[in-house]
């Protein structure tokens, strides 16, 4: 039986380094639970201990800084303290953002500059909004109120 794989595995950019997302997101691997600053017990020095036998949750997740070549370098999740995650709600896509820290406030001035652009995003910890899309705006204001996303 062949496994389907939704992503290409380590498709863009390299880690390189950069774990944010083995400490930050919530997930479980095996039996460990991690997120919110609290490390996956798989998590080394090196990085992850178990890579190649990691389950599906951590193989399939792909880090928008990591997979689309057009957002900058310095916007690496562990030299800014977010992670992005590339997502669709109804029509609409955005950028969907996850503290991993304390953020550097550069990365609320690229999203605004962004947002004139056209790009929609959505800040996970604060559930703010950052967009000149009205349709998009209004979406998940009707979202907050009715479900409390």
């Amino acid at each position: 039986m062949q496994t389907i794989t939704f992503f290409e595995p380590d498709r863009g950019r390299p880690c390189d380094g950069c774990t944010k997302c083995c400490t930050w997101l919530n997930a479980q691997a095996y039996e460990y639970k991690f997120g919110n600053g609290v490390s996956c017990g798989y998590l080394k020095d090196a990085g992850c201990g178990i890579y190649e036998t990691r389950p599906d949750g951590c193989r399939s997740f792909q880090c928008y800084w990591k997979t689309n070549l057009e957002i900058p370098d310095w916007l690496k999740p562990n030299q800014v303290n977010v992670i992005m995650k590339h997502e669709y709600i109804s029509r609409f896509k955005y950028i969907n953002i996850c503290f991993a820290g304390e953020p550097d406030t550069r990365v609320f001035d690229w999203m605004r500059e962004q947002s004139l652009l056209g790009i929609n995003f959505k800040i996970s910890d604060t559930g703010e909004i950052i967009s000149s899309d009205k349709d998009f705006i209004h979406f998940h204001e009707l979202l907050s109120k009715t479900y409390g996303v």
